[in-house]
């Protein structure tokens, strides 16, 4: 066997083992990214509670009513789901636009046509209140059909399910389909 050939094989091989380890690199490093985005989303939540805190005594002074744009501000439930350590960044996947959310699922967020929804689509099959995610006892994200039609459905893998009233726990690849438009959910364990 000719030295050359061993020569051009090891380089080969060295080369396609450096193109892996970058690879492998960038994706821990944008999953790194990822995680850093839903700890701050997390930690501004817990802070937007302790600004609201309903077992302050009232200031007079603070006017509470006018929240900062696009916070979600509720009971005490949210301030235990902030510690549930689980975001959602959800990706939508339409004909026009492709655009990405980071939400706490706690408490459940709404997706639909209406603007008092969490997340607005503008597919015109969509209802006012389609669907809703949310966490269940377990720390699992669910998905519920709040509309009259059956425009929600989960895919996995190659399987449609058909979300009805009833609830239906999310997997970690699952996608969601309402209306037209594919929602990929992506679940983000925080600690």
């Amino acid at each position: 066997m000719n030295p050359l050939y061993i020569v051009f094989g090891c380089i080969g091989a060295a080369v396609i083992l450096i193109v892996v380890l970058i690879i492998l690199s960038t994706k821990r490093k944008k999953k790194e990214a990822l995680l850093r985005v839903a700890e701050d989303k997390l930690r501004e939540a817990n802070l937007d509670q302790q600004i609201l805190n309903p077992n302050a005594a009232p200031d007079p002074s603070r006017n509470v009513s006018e929240k900062p744009y696009e916070m979600r501000y509720s009971t005490a439930a949210a301030a235990s789901a902030t510690r549930s350590g689980i975001m959602l960044q959800i990706e939508e996947i339409s004909e026009i636009s492709k655009r990405k959310y980071m939400v706490n699922p706690v408490p459940a967020i709404t997706i639909g046509s209406g603007t008092g929804n969490s997340i607005v689509l503008t597919d015109m099959t969509i209802e006012s209140k389609q669907c809703e995610l949310g966490l269940t006892e377990n720390n699992q994200v669910y998905v519920k059909n709040l509309g009259t039609t059956d425009l929600v459905s989960v895919l996995r893998g190659k399987k449609s399910i058909p979300v009805g009233g009833e609830a239906v726990v999310l997997k970690k690849s699952d996608q969601l389909k309402i209306g037209g438009v594919k929602l990929t959910i992506n679940i983000l364990k925080v600690a």
